[in-house]
């Protein structure tokens, strides 16, 4: 794996807190059936066409991802493999634990209540995500490197690095 080995505690803080709220609000927006993005309704229904669960899914789609950025040249770092890991621990926690186990179905709440649990998942699912993505732990150093570049000299769409300050 790539990357830098180690930030600080805040940026693994982030990481972790990232991937507990993009899985609780991934869960969350499965559970309320008002859908999802593209990659997590293929997540979804691959797992109920298989049996497996929606966070091996997960995992075993991002292990191709992750293979495959590796033969495009792009090592991934370890935070890379603790998120995604991370998000399909906490999407089976919940859906094993929480609505099977314990029994709170979402599917027989009415529409409103529905649509409140997916607008909270989804809210947790975009803080899940810029909290990852914060964490500056999930990209190999030279995309971290590319990204700079690209910002800093990118004159043709007049993004400048200062200008995102």
């Amino acid at each position: 794996m790539g990357g830098a080995p180690h930030r600080n505690a805040r940026s693994w803080i982030a990481l972790v807190l990232g991937a507990v709220s993009l899985g609780t609000g991934l869960a969350w927006m499965l559970a309320a059936g008002w859908g999802v993005a593209p990659l997590d309704a293929f997540i979804a229904g691959t797992s109920a066409l298989t049996g497996f669960t929606v966070g091996t899914v997960i995992i075993g789609v991002s292990l191709v991802f992750l293979v495959g950025s590796w033969i495009l040249g792009s090592r991934p770092g370890w935070g890379t493999l603790i998120a995604f890991v991370g998000v399909g621990a906490v999407v089976d926690a919940w859906n094993l634990l929480v609505f099977d186990f314990l029994g709170w179905s979402p599917a027989t709440w009415t529409i409103a209540l529905r649509v409140g649990l997916w607008a909270v998942g989804f809210a947790l699912f975009a803080g899940g995500v810029v909290a990852t993505l914060a964490s500056d732990l999930c990209a190999s150093a030279r995309t971290r490197q590319c990204d700079r570049s690209i910002l800093a000299h990118d004159p043709g769409h007049g993004i400048h690095r200062r200008s995102l300050r």
